[in-house]
């Protein structure tokens, strides 16, 4: 995980930046935790080459 940030006009979103990520395992842990989990978004992020 690169960075994590919340995200949205209540700070209600969370953003996970990373490589690697099993982004269906993020979401189990959350709902383990007894977070309400929606996905919203899945993208892949193209790091920028000097």
């Amino acid at each position: 995980v690169l960075s994590v940030a919340l995200d949205g006009k209540e700070k209600r979103k969370l953003v996970v930046v990373g490589e690697h990520m099993d982004a269906f395992e993020l979401v189990k842990s959350l709902k383990k935790k007894n977070f309400r989990v929606d996905m919203e978004s899945l993208e892949e992020v193209k790091s920028e080459k000097k």
